[in-house]
């Protein structure tokens, strides 16, 4: 993931979309961007990962401190909301 961060940095033409299920904590501080599909491929987050936390916490889901943001927000992706809660 380092090299292909380098490789956008080195050519601002270059951009890299990965797919990747619940990266560790030091992947996933290496996006500048992510897209969070949820179950059925609807879009529940596309921005920036510095943006994440603070969008996420406005509308009510507050990522603890300790947990790593991605594996967080999959969680709460898969979150099958037509059964409401459980």
């Amino acid at each position: 993931m380092e090299s292909l961060k380098r490789l956008t940095k080195q050519s601002r033409k270059t951009t890299v979309i990965c797919s990747i299920h619940q990266p560790r904590a030091d992947v996933f501080d290496i996006f500048d961007a992510v897209l969070i599909l949820s179950k059925g491929g609807n879009a529940i987050y596309c921005g920036s990962t510095a943006d994440m936390i603070g969008y996420f916490a406005k509308i009510g889901y507050e990522c603890p401190s300790h947990a790593n943001p991605a594996d967080f927000f999959v969680d709460l992706s898969s979150v099958d909301v037509e059964d409401g809660p459980e």
